[in-house]
């Protein structure tokens, strides 16, 4: 009893963080390709240190053609499981 709540545990802790989460998704078939999240989490955590245009167009246009995806797919695989 004591190993299944000390795992619950650290379960919770682990998907309070976003890299957590998207490993989570990627084992219950959520997402796809967990290399492109890989890269969306290190676009969003280098946006808060974004001081030249050429850096903002990149991750911008990496949303556009990558992440737009992305995102569907896995909106599209919850409305799956949910519905």
């Amino acid at each position: 009893m004591v190993q299944t709540v000390s795992a619950q545990i650290t379960c919770l802790i682990y998907l309070w963080e976003p890299r957590g989460c998207y490993k989570q998704a990627f084992k219950e078939g959520l997402i796809n390709d967990i290399e492109i999240w890989n890269d969306i989490l290190l676009s969003r955590n280098s946006t808060s240190h974004i001081y030249d245009e050429q850096d903002y167009e990149k991750i911008k246009n990496k949303i556009v053609s990558d992440y737009t995806d992305a995102i569907e797919n896995l909106l599209c695989n919850l409305s799956k499981v949910v519905m």
